[in-house]
């Protein structure tokens, strides 16, 4: 083996331990309620190809990460040194992608109707257009708009596939949405830790997470009937430690539709992510 290759995993390794120590610290309780779940009650384990240490590193990824996402503060010391400040200051992380999502609606629709304004034009208004926007161009050095009037249309479309795909790819990498409230399913704010769990989780047992179900215990509470909603409600615990079972069922059935379209979009052949959002703009899926 390669010497400086051999370092490199030296190297990681004493990294990999003082993260696991570190995380046990706070979350031992949780890490072996995990392990118990995952080698099984009866001798069947579930994930035979991990340590214990291995499912520690994996779930303080998630749980560090997530957690900062959910902490306003910590949301905007980060943007601090980017130089960059929200319109409205007191959102959070989510808040801030659920804000996009719906900026990237109306800049679609604002596109679409500019589009089809320009496209109204008989050649007389075209011709004072084009000599009025280059005049208003005159000081701005965007190359932008330079071109001819038919490079502008073309301009304005790509601006509207773009930004429909933002729109996309932030709804599928996120699991955040901005439908508007109905009798149906309650709305979760914890999406986005239930994908990123129940990816663990079938990593970790080749095994995909199911529906959630739930049962009532002699005591009265209700516990879960599946080892996949268990594992993820004890993930969600180590990120927020108020949530409730419900919680995390709710936030389970939110998510596991958003990984099914991910990966039914995505096919056999896992195509890659821009040519996905590609494939949903043209098809308008």
């Amino acid at each position: 083996m390669n010497p400086t290759r051999n370092s490199e995993l030296r190297w990681f390794s004493v990294i990999h331990e003082e993260v696991v120590r570190e995380f046990e610290k706070k979350h031992g309780a949780e890490l072996n309620e995990l392990w118990v779940l995952l080698k099984g009650g009866t001798g069947n384990c579930l994930a035979p190809n991990w340590t214990k240490d291995d499912v520690a590193f994996n779930v303080s990824q998630i749980v560090t990460l997530q957690r900062g996402r959910y902490d306003k503060a910590s949301f905007q010391q980060r943007l601090a040194p980017l130089k960059y400040s929200l319109q409205e200051p007191t959102l959070s992380y989510f808040e801030s992608i659920k804000q996009g999502i719906i900026a990237a609606e109306k800049v679609s629709g604002s596109c679409k109707a500019l589009l089809a304004s320009l496209l109204a034009l008989d050649g007389e208004h075209i011709d004072g257009f084009m000599t009025a926007l280059h005049k208003a161009l005159e000081q701005s050095k965007s190359s932008v708009f330079r071109g001819d009037y038919m490079e502008i249309l073309q301009t304005i479309s790509g601006l509207i596939t773009g930004v429909e795909a933002c729109k996309i790819a932030l709804i599928l990498s996120t699991g955040q949405t901005v439908e508007k409230k109905t009798r149906g399913r309650p709305s979760s704010q914890y999406v986005s830790v239930a994908m990123d769990a129940a990816r663990l989780w079938e990593d970790m047992t080749n095994r995909s997470a199911v529906t959630p179900k739930g049962h009532k215990n002699p005591d009265g509470n209700t516990a879960a009937s599946q080892p996949s909603t268990q594992f993820i409600h004890l993930l969600l615990k180590m990120v927020e430690s108020r949530i409730t079972l419900k919680e995390t069922m709710t936030a389970i059935r939110h998510a596991l539709p958003v990984i099914k379209r991910l990966q039914t979009l995505q096919g056999p052949n896992n195509e890659s992510l821009h040519r996905l959002i590609s494939r949903v703009v043209e098809q308008g899926e």
